[in-house]
């Protein structure tokens, strides 16, 4: 072996290989930057590293078998002594690997974008929130300017890695305020701020913007006054003299991504700016609307590839939202991403979505592949890192510490976004964090509504004693002190019948919701009563007075849980087969009519989630399975799932001890 090492030293192989790296560096770095400034497409400098790895392999076979001499290369077997030139070759490359390593560490100090993170920097030297811009205009209407403006501004400093931008969701908290410059700057952790205003006539358009330091001290500022459709012009100068003022350097990666317009139709840019804006509540009926803004400003440019991209990812929220079948929120949601990319490869919201897509189709790897181009595209995008936070969380190969970090990346983001702190809050619980978990929820209280406060602090309870019974005891104290609180009595019934399994005093609070408010509690009532009662549910179902306080899904819903526990199958599976959306239902009572096919045939679609496959195979009798599932919910689905009556033939069984021993579970000896 010691020969071996030294026939390599002598033929210089090893000096050849350092050589042939540090080269193939620095040329992969020049490609890097010179590519994207031709606008190359990404397949050449993917070709490029291809033939680069290939040719690695066989260079050390050529300086192995091959020596230089006066008359070129030849067989170093065939060399003689008194011809060889081994040393006089040893030299030059001393020479070469020590000249490519002084152009490869000018080329990593030229280039600041080779070294720099991914993620957004903590240091708040670095950070900035983008105010909304007033509307100066005498036309209420172009309200949406100012906020495109604002989102504008706010997007392009948001490609500057290394540079803190806060989330157009948390700024938009500050509009038409009248809070000082410190004091924003304070709340929101930030050390400089931009604020402007618009004003729009006839064709022209007045922006003015100004940058500040978080003690208002006036740092920059400039008025624009241009043709409307040269406002993209505007905003990009805007954010780059911002950068000049910080002295962050743009890598010529991101002045390109800068120099880019998303679009130069304002009228498509002003539906866009309108859908976003509504997107942010999640709900049904906003995320259908901001599909459609998006769709109306992709008919006025076919070209805007960031409208396609968030068509994607409102229509799959809508599976979160909305309760869309995943396998066709997935499918569509692919095609316009596809259209998306195809105009703009670099295109920030479309490697989001195809993350957070891959995720909930459990495509692990290929979700953190994209949730990371997306970072590195965008490091701010609190969306992106919220997404991929929940990746950590949702991976069978849980890592609850990258989850926290990512959730705390998005949470400094966007601090005043109500799903992600709540989602913080979690994290910090799986990381046994309950005293920053309790600080978070006490300062962020106004974002809460009083049963969310109640929640968390049942939750922060919970995991720091690890203990569910926590819950009913918190509850219990809670309706001592509102008796005649519906809301109250109906949770403190579901953790009667999730934690302990007691169905009779589950009915007692149900029955009580129901007395204080017929509304609320008519249905709970109803439900809770037909696990107890079968009769007198019976009688309630026939009266036509009670059953009009329903709606006609709770109808369906409590029809089929009332065959469902008396045990006849077929009759709820009518039921089940006009609820849209019921695979995992309809899987369960196939399993339990002992259509084994039907069941296996619905378990193959990815709209049934592990907890409901656990009472598919529970069901089945199949133990193994169901107990395979039971392991892989969390605290939270597992306390969700034990109150399942097909659950209840296993209850004795040491597995199911252990189950609910790990998920903090009441073991109850009946």
């Amino acid at each position: 072996m010691k020969n071996f090492f030294e026939e390599l030293k002598r033929r210089n192989v090893i000096k050849a290989t350092i050589a042939y790296l540090v080269i193939s560096w620095i040329l992969l770095q020049v490609a890097s930057i010179v590519l994207p400034i031709v606008e190359a497409p990404n397949w050449v400098l993917k070709t490029f590293t291809f033939f680069l790895a290939i040719g690695f392999p066989i260079w050390i076979l050529i300086t192995w078998v091959y020596e230089v001499t006066p008359e070129g290369l030849k067989k170093t077997a065939k060399v003689s002594e008194e011809k060889s030139i081994t040393a006089t070759t040893n030299k030059r490359l001393n020479i070469l690997i020590l000249i490519t390593l002084l152009i490869a560490i000018a080329v990593a100090l030229s280039n600041p974008n080779i070294t720099t993170s991914v993620t957004p920097i903590a240091d708040s030297t670095y950070s900035i929130a983008v105010l909304p811009f007033s509307n100066m205009s005498a036309d209420e209407d172009n309200e949406w300017f100012g906020d495109g403006v604002t989102e504008d501004i706010l997007t392009n400093l948001s490609k500057i890695k290394g540079l803190r931008v806060i989330s157009r969701t948390s700024v938009n908290q500050y509009k038409n305020s009248k809070k000082t410059i410190p004091e924003i700057a304070k709340e929101l952790g930030v050390a400089y701020v931009v604020e402007g205003s618009v004003r729009t006539q006839n064709n022209k358009v007045l922006i003015t913007a100004q940058l500040i330091k978080a003690n208002d001290e006036h740092i920059w500022a400039e008025n624009y006054t241009e043709v409307l459709e040269d406002a993209f012009d505007i905003q990009r100068d805007v954010s780059k003299k911002i950068a000049q003022q910080l002295k962050i350097n743009i890598s010529p990666e991101e002045e390109i991504a800068l120099s880019k317009a998303p679009t130069n139709n304002m009228e498509a840019y002003q539906l866009y700016i309108k859908g976003r804006s509504i997107a942010d509540s999640r709900t049904k009926e906003n995320l259908e609307k901001s599909i459609d803004y998006y769709k109306k400003a992709i008919a006025l440019d076919s070209n805007y590839a960031e409208a396609y991209a968030e068509i994607a990812n409102s229509n799959f929220l809508l599976v979160e939202y909305a309760g869309k079948p995943l396998d066709e929120a997935t499918k569509e949601s692919k095609e316009w991403i596809s259209k998306a990319l195809s105009i703009n490869p670099n295109t920030v919201r479309a490697y989001s979505t195809l993350g957070y897509i891959a995720a909930n189709n459990s495509e692990w790897e290929v979700a953190r592949i994209n949730f990371e181009k997306a970072i590195a595209l965008n490091p701010n995008d609190a969306t992106t890192h919220h997404h991929y936070s929940l990746y950590y969380r949702s991976n069978p190969e849980k890592d609850f510490k990258k989850s926290l970090e990512q959730i705390s990346i998005a949470q400094e983001l966007d601090p005043f976004s109500h799903i992600i702190t709540s989602a913080k809050i979690i994290a910090l619980l799986l990381n046994n964090n309950f005293k920053e978990a309790g600080d978070l929820l006490s300062k962020n209280r106004f974002m809460f509504s009083q049963d969310e406060v109640l929640l968390y602090s049942i939750l922060i309870k919970v995991n720091q004693d690890k203990d569910w019974t926590e819950a009913i005891s918190i509850l219990k104290k809670a309706v001592e002190e509102s008796p005649n609180d519906a809301d109250l009595h109906l949770q403190l019934s579901w953790a009667y019948f999730d934690i302990l399994n007691d169905r009779d005093k589950s009915l007692v609070h149900s029955k009580k919701a129901y007395d204080l408010d017929v509304k609320t509690g008519a249905f709970y009532y109803l439900y809770f009563l037909i696990h107890n009662d079968l009769s007198v549910a019976k009688s309630l179902l026939s009266n036509q007075n009670f059953m009009k306080i329903l709606s006609k899904d709770e109808v369906r819903q409590i029809n089929t849980t009332y065959f469902w526990v008396k045990g006849d199958y077929k009759k709820a599976m009518e039921y089940y087969n006009n609820i849209p959306d019921s695979d995992a239902g309809r899987a369960m009572l196939f399993a339990l009519m002992g259509d084994r096919a039907a069941a296996y045939e619905l378990l193959k679609n990815n709209n049934i989630n592990k907890s409901s496959k656990a009472v598919v195979f529970a069901n089945l009798k199949e133990r193994d399975s169901m107990y395979y599932y039971l392991n892989c919910l969390d605290i939270y689905q597992a306390k969700d799932r034990n109150g399942d009556t097909d659950l209840d033939p296993y209850r004795k069984e040491p597995r199911y001890k252990a189950f609910l021993k790990k998920n903090y579970l009441p073991i109850i000896e009946k």
